[in-house]
């Protein structure tokens, strides 16, 4: 009897054993076979508020870096994101971008000066709880076991590669993003327990690694993590050893065929149970761009270009960045190619049967999408698009295979009723309440740097009123601002930093909060309001919008301070009564006249400026010269199989595709020989830009 019981409990105890065994191993098996792309494309996650992910020495977030899981298995979810140093950004991207500019030998000096360990970049690593709907950001806590990392990070992929419960991470690396473009070691950081990780080079050689992806590429059931090379156009497989170690193995892709590109991702396209290899990138390049593929896979995952189809473009945006299969249909996110680099944002989508567009979504105004997610909002419902609130304007709905954008395209920003739009602009209404003046307007000088952003600066005093201050006196510093860059925009700055004089005072002590919630009024320094009169920026309109609702709760729900609600509200309104006045005013007329270019003397602030006048010409044949030319050095008009371009966009293509041929002219004083009718256009067009003496 004895013995009878106790091979019941033994055969009891093995059954129990037998099914642990197997919930634990269906867990562990899920998790090795779960890729990146999986991982960051089918799972949901909560959009998040960019602006909170900063280092403690300001440095925020490089956004195409932003992953998000529960990366130590607490049922929380953790943000894990690398920012470039203050040092590299400034030196390759400061001075409003002309660093980036400034010709071979100062980007080879940037290189030396990279290898410094301070222009590394650096963790950011969050813990994303929330709490009644409302985000509350605290560190999340890691040690990391190793001295490696990367100047600059292209992408962060999680995914299983050692035997553990916890998720580790590739670190795509493309090293210093300037010429001879050098490359460096891409990154893996494996998991050694709970919020631990060790760190170290898995490449083999350097590269400049734009993009990479997981898949299991030997049918071992581990993952192994495939990388683009955009130096020597290849991708690179490295065969997870399972030991921490990984094994370049070049069986999987052909040799000899060029396959550049910028963006990558692994995933079964079209259903057939192998995976795919998506490759996206600049389709334009001047001539010289490469077509978005895919590489379709089979059981043996060897790819090859005559297994392959090529996805149609989409003109004036083919610098593609991401992808993801929704159903039936691909959706491939696209920003502006030249002449309007990284401009604006596409949404393309591509029925997967017939490889054909179906249907495009795009805004011109938004900065460009950096990565395509699915998502939930409060209410658990689904939507797909950018994972960070920043770039949120072409989020959208699929349903009954048909898109459905969440913030319409033609959402207006209107303010109280204050702004109406015309054709791409937002432009500033005649509102009820004028701005009276007090006593005479002085104007003041300004540096010549100042004077590329500001039309003016004076000193003015007057009347403003709104509902609860029928009249309130005024007495402040006003610039009016020009912005001629990357947008069109027209705009009245009011500084409220700490001791400026006047009755604005109430607004001082909230400059903190309203730059931490909205940002600081972008290319400007010092803490100032921007009151928008013109724009065709739909960025500069969300941060006014954010500066508003900030006022407006501030008296409605958290300090009931009604006066300094009352002031801004008061200067809104007067916005475009002192724009008025500003134009109408001679003495301010004349400076800004000739603080201006002859080209844009006599405008006033209701005209597009003049620097937009397209008097530039670009061939549109690729067997032409490519080059932008002056129309004067022909005539009046463009010859035929040209297109009129803008002088903005002719320096842009100079900087950008010719500045090696700009650098050669500048040093032989080529640029000063008047034999070469265009040079003397050239010059005038890049003087700002470049240092030369004729």
């Amino acid at each position: 009897m004895n013995l009878y019981i106790f091979t019941a409990k033994f055969y009891l105890i093995l059954f129990v054993f037998y099914l642990f065994s197997l919930e634990a191993f269906s867990e562990d098996t899920e998790r090795e076979v779960l890729t990146s792309y999986e991982i960051m494309k089918t799972l949901t996650y909560s959009k998040i508020d960019e602006r909170l992910l900063r280092n403690e020495d300001g440095t925020r977030a490089d956004y195409r870096t932003i992953t998000v899981g529960d990366f130590n298995n607490d049922g929380k979810s953790e943000i894990l994101a690398l920012a470039l140093s203050k040092k590299y950004r400034d030196y390759v991207w400061g001075n409003n971008n002309k660093n980036f500019s400034k010709g071979n030998s100062y980007h080879q000096q940037g290189n030396e000066l990279s290898k410094n360990g301070a222009w590394k970049s650096k963790f950011i690593s969050i813990n994303n709880s929330k709490s009644s709907g409302k985000e509350f950001l605290k560190q999340w806590n890691i040690k990391i076991i190793g001295e490696s990392r990367c100047v600059h990070p292209a992408q962060i992929l999680p995914a299983h590669l050692n035997k553990d419960a916890f998720l580790d991470f590739v670190i795509v690396c493309t090293g210093y993003d300037g010429y001879p473009y050098p490359g460096e070691h891409s990154l893996v950081m494996l998991s050694k327990g709970v919020n631990t990780f060790t760190i170290n080079e898995f490449t083999d050689s350097k590269g400049y690694y734009h993009d990479g992806s997981t898949a299991d590429f030997n049918n071992d059931g581990t993952l192994d993590i495939m990388l683009a090379d955009s130096n020597t156009k290849k991708l690179h497989v490295y065969i997870n050893e399972g030991n921490g170690k990984f094994n370049k193995n070049n069986y999987h892709f052909p040799q000899f065929s060029s396959l550049k590109t910028y963006t990558t991702e692994i995933f079964d396209i079209n259903g057939d149970g192998f995976f795919d290899i998506f490759l996206g990138g600049y389709e334009d390049g001047g001539g010289s761009g490469n077509p978005t593929r895919i590489l379709f896979g089979n059981k043996n995952n060897k790819f090859s270009t005559k297994q392959m189809v090529v996805i149609p473009g989409i003109s004036g945006f083919e610098n593609v960045l991401d992808v993801i299969k929704i159903g039936n249909y691909l959706f491939i996110v696209r920003t502006g190619s030249r002449p309007n680099f990284y401009k604006g944002a596409l949404i393309q989508q591509i029925s997967i049967r017939t490889m054909k567009t179906v249907s495009t979504e795009k805004n011109n105004s938004m900065d460009w999408i950096r990565r395509i997610f699915t998502l939930k909002d409060f209410n658990n419902n689904i939507y797909y698009g950018s994972l960070i609130d920043r770039t949120k304007w072409l989020d959208f709905n699929f349903k009954n295979n048909e898109v459905e954008l969440i913030y319409k395209k033609n959402f207006l920003l209107n303010l109280e009723g204050l702004y109406k739009k015309e054709k791409d602009f937002y432009i500033i209404k005649d509102s009820e309440i004028p701005f009276v003046p007090n006593y005479d307007t002085e104007v003041h000088k300004l540096t010549k740097d100042r004077l590329r952003k500001r039309a003016a600066r004076l000193r003015i005093g007057g009347f403003l009123e709104s509902k609860k201050t029928p009249k309130k006196y005024v007495e402040t510093f006003i610039e009016l601002a020009r912005l001629r860059d990357k947008e069109i925009t027209d705009g009245i700055l009011l500084p409220i930093e700490k001791g400026i004089d006047g009755s604005i005072r109430p607004l001082v002590k909230h400059q903190k909060k309203i730059n931490e919630k909205c940002g600081n009024v972008e290319r400007y320094s010092g803490d100032t309001l921007f009151f928008v009169l013109r724009t065709n920026n739909h960025t500069r309109m969300i941060h006014q919008q954010c500066v508003y609702n900030y006022f407006k709760n501030s008296y409605n729900n958290i300090s009931k301070d009604e006066i300094a609600f009352s002031i801004y509200r008061s200067f809104m309104h007067s916005a475009p009564s002192l724009g008025e006045y500003l134009n109408n005013y001679n003495q301010f007329k004349s400076i800004v006249a000739n603080n201006l270019t002859s080209k844009e003397k006599g405008d006033n602030i209701e005209k597009t400026s003049s620097s937009f006048i397209k008097d530039w010409c670009l061939p549109q044949n690729k067997y032409q010269r490519n080059i932008p030319f002056h129309r004067l050095e022909e005539g009046e008009k463009c010859p035929s199989k040209t297109s009129l371009i803008s002088k903005e966009t002719a320096l842009d293509i100079f900087l950008s595709e010719y500045n090696e041929y700009l650098d050669k002219i500048i040093s032989t004083k080529g640029i000063c020989d008047d034999t070469f009718k265009n040079y003397k256009y050239l010059r005038e067009l890049i003087r700002e830009r470049k240092d030369f003496e004729c």
